[in-house]
């Protein structure tokens, strides 16, 4: 199994060096910089193209957000996992609609770090540590109806949710990648979100898939 190439982007220290402990224990993990601000997160990300960036929400120079939404404008292929402290719902939606990939909360990093990246890296979206699980669902007041989506949205939907790009769903279905990305349009449009990773969280959230 090749090993997953990550960069942790927080301002503390000693949490950088805790953290970068646990993922190196694991053995599945190589740490290959570590950023004490925003830019600096953006840059080794450009200078090392990792396979994941860990990255802390609450930084002096630009937040999380900030750095998340400029990767996102980029098309950057990393996939982000947000390390934070705070749970709030509205927040972690907005984050969700910059394409992040999952959220994990510091007090929970210890038991789950390691399944997260690894998660991550291999493609899942919309991961969440147990806590914020539980605050997703209890705030899903409204949740989407599965008839909404035809069959064929459905099976789109849930390869999309596996990590995969248009052009392995379209092998998958024997599709063009043009109907996949109508289909893509439609599904966003029905269950009202941004990106494939916002309509995978909604999806998971709701058991649609």
């Amino acid at each position: 199994m090749a090993t997953i190439r990550l960069i942790i982007a927080d301002d503390h220290p000693i949490l950088r060096k805790g953290i970068r402990t646990l993922l190196e224990d694991s053995r599945l993990v190589e740490v290959v910089e570590e950023a004490s601000t925003g830019r600096e997160a953006l840059d080794l990300v450009d200078k090392h193209c990792p396979d994941v960036l860990l990255l802390d929400v609450d930084m002096d120079d630009m937040s999380g957000l900030d750095v998340a939404e400029e990767l996102y404008k980029k098309g950057s292929p990393v996939r982000v996992l947000i390390l934070s402290a705070y749970d709030d719902i509205e927040h972690i939606q907005r984050l969700m609609k910059c394409g992040v990939a999952g959220y994990l909360l510091k007090d929970e990093a210890s038991k789950v770090i390691v399944q997260a990246v690894e998660e991550i890296a291999h493609g899942q979206v919309g991961w969440f540590s147990h806590q914020i699980n539980q605050q997703w669902q209890r705030s899903m007041s409204d949740e989407p109806d599965r008839r909404l989506l035809t069959e064929r949205e459905l099976q789109v939907l849930r390869l999309a949710s596996q990590g995969k790009t248009n052009n392995g769903i379209a092998y998958a279905l024997g599709i063009s990648e043009k109907t996949v990305e109508k289909h893509l349009d439609s599904i966003y449009r029905k269950l009202d979100v941004r990106s494939r990773t916002e309509a995978a969280v909604v999806a998971i959230q709701g058991e649609l898939i």
